[in-house]
């Protein structure tokens, strides 16, 4: 009688059960009379072997268990594995100083803002460092370091230049500076900065059904938004925050201009007369024209600068002197309109930046000296470009450049602290607006228009409480004495 191939059992080690299932069913052949099976197969072994389909070793082997132990319990047979052992070749160990090089592998590609994939790392191994390593085990052994196959916490590569990270421990000593021994700070602190928000803004998380694709809408219109809040120590010795007074507003990017006085630009703006209280004036008087959809396309030196200068002036009627404001390092935060010339710029700039400042000093010369001697002007339009870049670089040798904003406020009693380049998460304001975006996202939106997303954005606004303004800034507090230790 020969048996069906397809029920044959593969010639690989058995498992502890399977062995122990072969054992009973020889123990039961071993019950039943002498010579009931002789026709089935000749010998005892080959019966075993007909009705389980095991091997001819693993048969041989069962009777010589069964026979020497015949008091199985079902424990495992001698040289067997035990549950849970691994069966195969042994992994080759990676030695200590390769795991080291490898560490520092993916460092410095982690710090370059390289691609840090395993073909990557492999073949930097072996130019750098002389390591041949296949994939699995590379891939194993980056998981034994704790390592995963992640987008990660994504920074601009800049964020750790010797540059900022010099700057940053500047920053961070001031910062830390202002706080008394509680943590309060000593001098009121303003965190300023601009965001925007889309109409059709949304979460990026929610319940969904991972069979079905998750629709979005385009991004549609987009709001500006300019705001700051302040930090000081009140009455009762502790800290209170919220935004500076009239100082959090928000306005259409595409319709300040288009409801400026003389300017007919598109179709006339939707609820007109409703957003006319919304644009700030002095948005309204730049008459700025944004080429861009980035909402720093809507600010200009100009506009920045008026606004700057009426937040500045409304901290001192709330009783908020001597505050430190801070601000990021964005072009029209940092406007000079007195700066000199460069070299590439053209001759009859260079020209007009010396007659001005050479009028400027007759004029103080006049003030301080009643008797001056007239003195004839350089003839500086015979003179050629590197001539007059040489004058203007004897005028400028050993001034401190004075940006716009910096004069305003040391003239209202303020101070800036510019935050080091790439680091948000030193900037408590960056966290309001996030809170706030996610409070209008979470919110029921159905059909939208920019007025209703300025609404709702505005009542999220009046609703963030003090606490939850200390919350955020006492967490960037915390982020500063990280970097302090460092």
């Amino acid at each position: 009688m020969e048996l069906d191939p397809r029920f044959l059992r593969k010639s690989k080690e058995p498992s502890r059960n399977e062995f122990c299932i072969i054992i009973q069913v020889l123990r039961f052949m071993d019950s039943l009379p002498r010579g009931l099976l002789f026709d089935f197969a000749p010998s005892r072994r080959e019966q075993l072997q007909r009705i389980t389909g095991v091997s001819n070793r693993i048969a041989q082997r069962s009777m010589d268990y069964l026979q020497n132990d015949d008091g199985f319990n079902g424990d495992t047979p001698p040289n067997e594995p035990t549950e849970g052992t691994k069966r195969g070749r042994k992994k080759k160990p990676v030695d200590d100083e390769q795991v080291k090089r490898l560490k520092t592998t993916i460092d410095n590609l982690t710090v370059s803002g390289a691609t840090c994939t395993s073909t990557v790392i492999q073949n930097r191994l072996r130019e750098t460092h002389g390591i041949t390593i296949t994939k699995p085990t590379l891939i194993r052994q980056l998981k034994k370091t704790g390592l995963k196959f992640t987008k990660g916490n994504r920074v601009n590569k800049e964020h750790e230049s010797a540059a900022n990270v010099a700057y940053r421990k500047k920053y961070v000593q001031e910062r830390l500076s202002n706080l008394d021994e509680n943590g309060v700070p000593i001098r009121p602190e303003v965190f300023l900065d601009e965001s925007y928000i889309h109409v059709n803004h949304n979460l990026s998380r929610g319940w969904v059904d991972p069979d079905k694709n998750v629709y979005q809408q385009e991004k549609g219109a987009m709001l500006v938004i300019f705001g700051a809040f302040v930090v000081y120590r009140n009455e009762q010795g502790t800290t209170q925050a919220g935004f500076v007074e009239d100082h959090i507003i928000n306005w259409p990017a595409e319709g300040g201009n288009r409801l400026q006085e003389g300017v007919r630009r598109g179709r006339p703006f939707k609820d007109q007369d409703q957003w006319l209280t919304a644009v700030p004036p002095e948005v309204l008087e730049t008459k700025t024209v944004p080429r861009t959809h980035d909402y720093h396309g809507y600010f200009n030196g100009g506009t920045f600068e008026k606004l700057f200068t009426r937040m500045c002036n409304k901290l001192n009627e709330l009783g908020h002197r001597n505050c430190i404001i801070h601000m990021d390092g964005a072009s029209y935060h940092v406007r000079n309109t007195e700066r000199a010339p460069s070299k590439s710029a053209n001759k009859p700039t260079m020209v007009a930046w010396l007659k001005q400042q050479l009028q400027m000093e007759r004029e103080m010369e006049d003030n301080n000296c009643d008797d001056r001697e007239e003195e004839a002007d350089p003839d500086f339009e015979n003179m050629s470009k590197a001539q007059l870049f040489e004058l203007i670089e004897q005028r400028t040798e050993g001034k401190e450049v004075q940006f716009n904003t910096y004069q305003i406020a040391s003239d209202r009693g303020h101070t800036i602290l510019k935050t080091p380049p790439y680091h948000c998460e030193l900037q408590p304001i960056e966290k309001v607006w996030a809170v706030s975006k996610n409070q209008v996202a979470a919110q029921d939106m159905g059909s939208e228009t920019i007025l209703t997303v300025h609404r709702k954005l505005n009542k999220v606004f009046s609703e963030i409480t003090s606490d939850t303004f200390v919350s955020l800034w006492q967490e960037t507090v915390n982020t500063n004495r990280e970097y302090a230790l460092q």
